[in-house]
Formats: structure tokens, sequence, C-alpha cells
């Protein structure tokens, strides 16, 4: 894998392989990332695509995403970029920490700070994330190539439409803006080299104009806030955001977490198909969109669906 690694910075930077001193796996889900350091001291994260990755994300559109996002100062830098095949060279951030769900929820009050930068902004991103589109998507995808889904997803299937027509009846939770769509804590890395820290947001593969409570219902269950901070994290935003209604805020959000759920079960479908070993992460899904739904029953009642 060094090897392939090292033929694909040289295909994106035209350097020589003999001029790479060091790779270094840094993880990541979707895709796998490494830091690569040169005998002249400069390092870069080379992003290398993962299973499935080409078939369900626009390159193009991510590019220009991440390129909008950097000149609002939120992201960083890329350097080298080939949408064929989906590899991307970034700077690499120094000093870097890169949150977990037990560090995410000390930077709150900054993170929501970047979505109230990124979501009031002028920007207009590359494409518009819809969850209708995707879920049908992915479960295209899955039902043609006849992947087997849990014998309880057909009655989670069921609730999509509805949960979708309740959020067009919700006024007052935002409108359409330019949104990260997929801030899990991995993808808030923490610089610091500088004082106070610089808080980046990486992986822009999902970015478009959507509703801006999709970002903070993926914070806060990516993230697992208990109540409390979630409570705190939300009031942190509503303070930079004092047009948007609190009641609305909360149930969009949670319907966004019910969708997510849903979307991310069939996408590890697909991912493990390719051969791809999440772990537990396929059953952490599917039991968390019917876990929410029964909260979502017994809060706001079903026939509000």
């Amino acid at each position: 894998m060094t090897q392939q690694v090292a033929q694909a910075f040289a295909s994106l930077t035209s350097l020589p392989i003999d001029t790479i001193q060091n790779i270094n796996i840094l993880g990541g889900m979707t895709n796998v990332n490494y830091k690569v350091t040169l005998s002249d001291g400069r390092q870069f994260v080379l992003r290398m695509p993962g299973n499935a990755s080409n078939d369900i994300i626009c390159r193009e559109d991510e590019f220009k995403n991440n390129v909008l996002a950097f000149e609002l100062g939120i992201a960083n830098e890329i350097v080298a970029f080939d949408a064929p095949s989906g590899l991307k060279l970034t700077t690499y951030i120094p000093q870097a920490e890169t949150l977990t769900p037990l560090s995410l929820a000390r930077h709150a009050k900054t993170i929501a700070s970047h979505f109230s930068r990124l979501h009031n902004s002028s920007l207009t991103l590359a494409d518009r994330f819809s969850i209708e589109e995707e879920y049908h998507k992915y479960r295209q995808l899955v039902l043609d190539r006849k992947i087997p889904w849990s014998e309880q997803w057909d009655a989670i299937n069921a609730r999509f439409e509805g949960l979708v027509e309740r959020l067009g009846l919700l006024k007052g939770g935002g409108e359409l803006c330019a949104c990260h769509n997929d801030p899990v804590p991995e993808n808030f890395v923490l610089s610091h080299a500088t004082t106070p820290p610089t808080l980046y947001l990486i992986d822009w593969e999902y970015a478009g104009q959507n509703d801006p409570m999709w970002d903070l219902a993926s914070v806060i269950d990516e993230a697992g806030l208990d109540p409390a901070h979630e409570e705190a994290f939300i009031g942190y935003y509503l303070e930079l955001n004092p047009h948007l209604v609190l009641e609305v805020v909360k149930e969009k959000i949670l319907i966004f977490k019910i969708l997510q759920n849903m979307l991310w079960y069939l996408w590890t479908l697909l991912k493990e198909a390719q051969g791809d070993d999440f772990g537990g992460y396929r059953a952490k899904r599917h039991d968390a969109a019917i876990r929410l739904l029964a909260q979502y029953d017994a809060t706001y009642g079903m026939t509000r669906e």
C-alpha cells in the first residue's frame, strides 16, 4: 500500500517518488488518508478514495465546495485534485488534534460559530444535498445489487416519506443554505499551532445547499451528545441566530437524526457489500433509527407525520 500511495502522490504532484521521506496512515471511514512527509520537511495529506465512493460522490462538486470553504476560512487548502480517480492532496494541519465524540463537547461553542458562519455566508455550493434524492439513490443501489437488509427495515423505510413531508411543513428552522452535511467529530481538526487554536472542518464530499439543521443534527448524533450538551450546543447556535424558533429547531433536529441513521444504514450496506468491514456500525445505525423513531412518536405523536 505504501508504494501505491507514493505512486498516487507522484501522479498528483509530478514530484519524484524519492522525494518522499515518510508515509503514515491517518485512517478514515469513507476513504483512507495518509500523511506524506517530504525530505524537505513539507507535509501533506493524501486522500485515497474508498470502495464504491466514486459511485455516490460527485468529485467535481467536492472540489468546488472545498475551495469555497477554504476561502471562507473554515477548511484547509487543496494542493492537488484528480476528479476521475478521487485522489485529493491537501495541506497538513500542523500540531493537529482530530476531535472525537468525547472531546467534541468541549469545542461546541466554536463549532456552533463555524456553522453559523457557513450557514449565513453568501456561498452557493456546487450541489444541493437532498435527503430524498440521496436516500432513494442509496436504496435503489441496495435493491439493484440485491443486498439484503434487515427484516425490520421495510417498516422503518415506510416512515421515510412521512418524515420528509413533516419537514416541509415546519417553518422557522432555517432556510436552505451552504452546509457541510457530514460533520462527524473526525472531520473537525484543531490546530494547536496558533493561539487560540484554529478549528478546521475537513472532508467536503457531501457538501451542498441544505437545511442548516441537518448539520446540527449530525454533530449531536455522531458525537452522542447527552441531553445537557445537546441543549447547550443548540443554545450556542441560537444565540447567533435569534430569528430561529426553538421548538421548530428541536423537531427538525430529531427528524434529521432519524433520516441520517436511515441513510447511513443503507450506505453501510453498500460499503460492506464491496468488502469493507465496519464492525458494529451497521447495527448501530439500524438500532438508532428504531430508537429515534420511537422517541419522535412519543414526543410528537405519529399523527404529526
